[in-house]
């Protein structure tokens, strides 16, 4: 029957998110992947519309269960949630064998090698884990948990250079009792004090 799928299209996402997170995206034409996962490049056009697309799909793939979501807890401080989140971070990269890093910081890395599309993909996730830093400060600062002249922005994005940090690093360093390490003192170096400080 004409226009029927013949792939499962959530493993073929699955598939694309591996092999964009292992080669890097500037690394994969839509013949390279067609060819992987066995499918027409009509069928992937049909499905997809675009490279762009795919990445995107990833991408969302990817952070379905990522380390800044901790950041939205409800239960805990909005300090504790920072620390939960890199705690969650350093174990994520240190359980990763192959030490692929993170596919959006990986992306970063080759921003200048990318297509459009997939250059706002990353930079829109990127913009998104910022925003939620500085959300989660501001809620501290709100709850007393940090001065009110506390510098919310500039702290924002130095998180997020600490987050860039540790995936990258973990490239290098793959223990997650040196990686939190890392993260801890520059938390604290920031003013993050989990509650039991």
């Amino acid at each position: 029957m004409a226009g029927v799928l013949k792939f499962d299209r959530e493993e073929a996402v699955a598939t694309a998110m591996m092999t964009f997170w292992s080669q890097g995206a500037s690394n994969v034409s839509v013949k390279a992947f067609c060819d992987q996962v066995g499918i027409t490049r009509s069928s992937f056009y049909n499905t997809f519309g675009s490279l762009d697309n795919l990445f995107e799909e990833s991408l969302d793939l990817y952070l379905q269960d990522a380390p800044a979501k901790r950041l939205k807890r409800t239960d805990i401080s909005a300090l504790d949630g920072i620390h939960a989140m890199f705690k969650v971070l350093c174990k994520f990269r240190a359980s990763d064998k192959a030490h692929k890093g993170c596919i959006v910081v990986n992306g970063l890395t080759e921003l200048h090698s990318l297509e459009e599309g997939m250059q706002l993909s990353v930079l829109n996730r990127v913009n998104d884990t910022i925003d939620a830093f500085k959300q989660a400060l501001k809620t501290a600062v709100e709850n007393g948990d940090l001065d009110q002249d506390f510098n919310v922005d500039t702290t924002a994005l130095a998180l997020e250079t600490l987050v860039i940090g540790i995936n990258t690093i973990s490239k290098v360093v793959h223990k997650e009792k040196e990686l939190w390490a890392i993260a801890e003192s520059t938390l604290l170096g920031l003013g993050i004090k989990p509650s039991a400080a």
